[in-house]
């Protein structure tokens, strides 16, 4: 993702829309911009054999969604086309990580969320320091 939101549900909706009024409405099928969102990210990293499909041998990471939102409704045709236009984060039930739990009905199982966000305030004070920022 390349906002501050971290947000891969709001970039592959983003990628799909944006080539439509250029290039018409089929320029991107959803199944490719889910495609380049998982094994397009990995190959782009070089780990496209480790990474970024389910297969055998590969790392699993999995996403498992709550589709009981009423946003996520009528669920009808391609269940592709509902993750990329109109799943969302707050739709993420479960996470495993390598096969192991990691979110379980949208709760963090690991660690403390504000243990996290301390963390994550820490680094990014000791970014700027080094980067000559603060």
């Amino acid at each position: 993702p390349c906002n501050n939101r971290l947000d891969v549900f709001a970039e592959m909706r983003l990628a799909a829309l944006i080539q439509k009024p250029r290039l018409g409405a089929d320029a991107l099928p959803a199944g490719q911009v889910l495609e380049l969102a998982t094994l397009g990210g990995a190959r782009a990293l070089g780990l496209e054999h480790d990474i970024g499909s389910i297969a055998p041998g590969k790392r699993a990471d999995l996403v498992v969604l709550d589709l009981h939102e009423p946003h996520l409704h009528p669920a009808v045709g391609d269940p592709v086309s509902l993750v990329v236009y109109a799943a969302g984060p707050s739709d993420v039930r479960d996470v495993f990580v390598e096969g192991r739990p990691v979110v379980l009905g949208h709760e963090l199982v690991t660690v403390p969320i504000e243990e996290i966000v301390r963390e994550a305030d820490r680094c990014a004070a000791e970014l700027q320091r080094a980067a000559h920022l603060a």
